[in-house]
């Protein structure tokens, strides 16, 4: 990790922007690429907010907002567990905001992506809303979901409890937990907002863009971003079954201790940062004068097109956490290991089975066919639903033979059947 100070910027006069440290996120495979950098005289317009009442309510669980200006983006009640999920619910909408700021960054990053430096200098006008302190700019894909199977958008208008906004998951398969870090989306903009036409645009430019233009995001804590610009961009991810390219902005959460060099450490999310002072330059939380409570400041909802199995590309909170817990390689696992899981059908061989299903439809998608096909012809409480969801992707011969034969075994009560009859819908 190298130390200049290749780029600072002013932005109106008052903000300054400094570029510290290029980051080493080799250890960290859900970021691509991280940079340090600093806010000084920043106007603390986008902040969290944290009431003073937590002890007042009887779950003890702390009201805390992502603020932009004096309006909420997203309200949550956050617990003092580390593995329990905050309740969450919308804000005031960010269109219904005047942001300049983020109007003047919009045009600038809607370009083929080129690297973080120059993202950072884009964003200088966002950035400038920041508090005083030290913050990661994080190039972060995201999925366009909840972390429970859900389609981002599908946001209700009452607090909702989610398992992705843990600190910590506790993935009871493996008794294990593992720390938060950027992974899903939750809304700031109506989607009565989304035009079908601008998303159309986009799902042209992540078709033929090596290196398309990102959203921007901010990070909430556990593994949830509140997205601030890129609404349309998560909504064509979502039909091409890509992960949302973000801008990730992370404040600092916390102090701990380099491992290697024993060294005080800051804390970005689970990126750590060695730093003389951490401490000083802690800030994820300003504590509001009085107590607040949930606003009824709901964003307008309506279906988005082809918005219904959107979700299903993607994994949940607990398959995601698993990629990451499961104790053997995936290259060694072939089809006589796979043919033990179907056989035995333990709850860990019910896990792997979904879990191969995921890291092949990305990396192998004959194998992950193959293996779905395998599932569906098989009895017992195997991860049927997962199997038709990865062979909607599938228009073959063969797939069409699997689904005609389940669909004729079981009736339509059955889970798997409404899958199975959108892949005939696709197909019109």
């Amino acid at each position: 990790m190298g130390w200049f100070d290749g780029f600072q910027r002013t932005h109106g006069g008052a903000a300054q922007i400094t570029l510290k440290q290029t980051i080493s996120v080799t250890e960290y495979p859900w970021c691509k690429a991280a940079v340090l950098f600093s806010v000084k005289h920043g106007r603390g317009a986008l902040y969290m907010l944290r009431s003073p009442n937590a002890r007042q309510d009887p779950d003890y669980r702390t009201p805390v907002r992502l603020m932009l200006k004096d309006k909420p983006l997203l309200q949550k009640n956050m617990p003092s567990c580390p593995t329990c999920a905050s309740l969450l619910a919308t804000g005031y909408g960010i269109e219904r905001m005047d942001c300049p700021a983020l109007d003047a960054v919009r045009q600038q990053i809607n370009a083929d992506y080129v690297n973080l430096e120059t993202a950072l200098e884009r964003l200088t006008p966002l950035l400038g809303l920041l508090q005083d302190g030290l913050y990661l700019l994080a190039d972060v894909p995201h999925f366009p979901t909840d972390g429970d199977g859900h389609f981002f958008y599908d946001v209700p208008n009452t607090p909702t409890e989610l398992s992705a906004t843990c600190s910590a998951y506790y993935n009871g398969t493996f008794l294990s937990a593992i720390d938060g870090f950027p992974a899903y989306l939750y809304p700031t903009q109506s989607d009565a907002c989304i035009s079908e036409e601008r998303v159309q645009y986009y799902v042209n430019f992540l078709q033929n863009s090596a290196d398309p233009p990102r959203a921007i995001a901010y990070y909430t804590g556990g593994f949830m971003s509140a997205l601030l610009d890129g609404h349309h961009k998560a909504v064509a991810a979502a039909r091409c079954g890509k992960a949302v390219p973000c801008l990730t902005i992370i404040p600092a959460d916390g102090w701990g201790q380099d491992m290697q060099t024993g060294k005080k450490a800051l804390c970005f999310s689970a990126i750590q940062v060695a730093w003389k002072r951490p401490e000083s330059c802690i800030q994820p939380y300003q504590t509001a004068p009085e107590a607040f409570a949930f606003e009824p400041f709901h964003l307008l909802r309506h279906t988005v097109s082809g918005g219904t199995h959107c979700a299903d590309a993607y994994p949940t909170i607990r398959i995601y956490s698993s990629l990451s817990l499961m104790d053997m390689a995936y290259d060694d696992i072939d089809e006589a290991q796979t043919e033990v899981w179907l056989m035995r059908q333990n709850e860990e061989d019910l896990l792997y089975l979904e879990i191969m299903l995921y890291v092949w439809k990305s990396r192998e998608p004959e194998r992950a066919f193959a293996l779905a096909r395998r599932i569906l012809a098989c009895d017992g409480s195997l991860p049927k639903c997962a199997a038709c969801r990865c062979l909607l992707a599938d228009k073959s011969p063969q797939t069409e033979q699997v689904f005609i034969d389940y669909l004729v075994r079981h009736t339509t009560a059955d889970p798997c059947s409404a899958i199975i009859a959108s892949y005939w819908d696709d197909q019109t």
